[in-house]
């Protein structure tokens, strides 16, 4: 059973709100006294601290994170002509009168990693949201949710603030000066100007969008295998910086 607030908020009031708690939690990361409290905890108490404390923040800042460095360093192994991982020999001979010539197949990094990412960052992390949907409401309720979700664009959204997550966090920690910020309480009636966007989400969303899109376009561009479909890889990546660059508009 679940208790709480409803009140009509926009993306501005969600991101300030995020922005709040997420520099706080960046002052408390660096405080002595999360060092003494962590330090002196076994280590199922210290799994349950990070679990409901840090940890999310962190786990945030690290997919984000995660996210980047997959991309650069796809864009790194393509520009150096080194996606061939090994190459692997078949039976029978391919040429009978000769038993030493076999054929030879090329396994490509593409290859190897497609499936996993297809698997593991596209459909596994749905599952635990999915149950926690079916038992709440049943499968085919949750089925339904987790369409309209889809469909009205809330993956955009939550990765949108995603990284409003990771980056103020990161960045108080590294800069301090986490302080109050007012999320207000009126309705959102009006669109905010461009002006007003770009200046509260070009540094910490947009140019990391901008980024991503550049990296996954040089993937295309100079990956080393034409048979490869590397759209397997490059399909989150384009998502994010999609989320990244167009949600605030």
């Amino acid at each position: 059973m679940r208790v709480g607030k409803g009140r009509d908020m926009g993306l501005d009031s969600i991101n300030a709100f995020e922005i709040k708690i997420s520099g706080g939690a960046g002052e408390v990361m660096i405080s002595r006294d999360l060092w003494r409290l962590a330090s002196r905890l076994d280590p199922v108490r210290l799994l349950h601290f990070y679990h409901s404390g840090m940890g999310y923040y962190v786990v945030n800042w690290l997919i984000m994170h995660t996210v980047y460095a997959q991309i650069f360093a796809l864009v790194f192994f393509a520009l150096a002509r080194a996606d061939a991982i090994y190459t692997v020999t078949t039976t029978p001979p391919l040429n009978p009168r000769d038993p030493n010539s076999k054929p030879v197949q090329t396994v490509t990094m593409y290859d190897a990693l497609r499936v996993e990412n297809v698997l593991q960052l596209g459909m596994l992390s749905l599952i635990p949201y999915i149950a926690e949907l079916a038992l709440e409401h049943g499968f085919l309720r949750a089925f339904a949710i987790l369409i309209q979700q889809i469909v009205a664009g809330s993956f955009a959204f939550f990765i949108f603030k995603q990284q409003t997550t990771a980056f103020y966090f990161f960045d108080d920690m590294a800069h301090g000066g986490a302080q109050y910020i007012g999320t207000g309480r009126g309705f959102s009636l009006t669109t905010s100007q461009f002006l007003k966007v770009w200046t509260n989400y070009a540094r910490s969303h947009i140019y990391l969008g901008v980024e991503l899109l550049s990296l996954a376009i040089l993937m295309y561009f100079f990956n080393n295998c034409e048979d490869c479909y590397v759209g397997g890889l490059t399909w989150g990546t384009f998502l994010v910086a999609a989320s990244l660059i167009f949600s605030p508009f």
